[in-house]
């Protein structure tokens, strides 16, 4: 047993360890969807560093634990029916504050002829701020009604969150509470992720800022 360990750990020293964990990250980068020329280089560049200044077995470790938080995630977006299980919250485009009663109750009275005691009986019906994380399940589109707070694609450089004011043949019209004004969009069946469950307030700021540190390092 003692000789096995000592084989596998002079495998990994040097340069030659260094080869093997740039084919493992690639392999990894991979599977998770990477596209970024720029994370790819980063990994090239990071892996002899972390390697010659850390124990043999750290990178390996590194990037095991990356795949395994990966594919924990795919899992439970299997269970939960979609591709986005954990959303968080980038904007304050359905926080619920002074102005709620003008942007959102008035003017869902006044457009669509929905009054208040309607509004809140809808899910999520408080709304939520920047930095919350969303837990979102994927739904059939017959099961979508009016009030629905939906996860969706719509050329923002990330998932909106809104909720459907308007059900329309093609798709769905969307508003966020803060807003004064409906989207200036229709959302398509294909853009839907899914629809949001439940808040967990404030736990969604670590993949902002984490998100944000990398697009200033690199770009988006």
């Amino acid at each position: 047993m003692k000789l096995k360990i000592k084989i596998e750990k002079d495998i990994l020293k040097g340069w030659k360890g260094i080869l093997i964990y740039w084919v493992i990250g690639f392999i990894v980068l991979k599977i998770i969807g990477v596209n970024s020329l720029s994370l790819y280089l980063l990994m090239f560049v990071s892996v002899p560093i972390i390697h010659f200044t850390h124990e043999e077995d750290t990178m390996f470790y590194i990037l095991v634990g990356i795949l395994s938080a990966f594919l924990i995630y795919r899992i439970v977006g299997l269970v939960l029916g979609t591709n986005l299980p954990l959303v968080a919250v980038v904007s304050r485009s359905m926080l619920h504050d002074e102005t709620t009663p003008v942007v959102h109750y008035k003017w869902l009275k006044e457009n669509l002829g929905i009054n208040r005691n309607i509004a809140d009986s809808w899910p999520l019906a408080k709304g939520f701020d920047r930095g919350d994380l969303l837990i979102v399940i994927g739904t059939k589109l017959s099961d979508l009604k009016v009030g629905d707070v939906i996860v969706f694609d719509a050329n923002q450089g990330y998932p909106v969150v809104h909720r459907i004011v308007k059900i329309e043949k093609n798709g769905f019209r969307t508003k966020g509470d803060h807003n004064p004004v409906e989207d200036p969009w229709i959302v398509t069946p294909d853009n839907i992720h899914g629809k949001a469950i439940f808040v967990i307030p404030k736990l969604g700021y670590f993949k902002i800022i984490v998100a944000e540190v990398w697009y200033s390092l690199v770009g988006r």
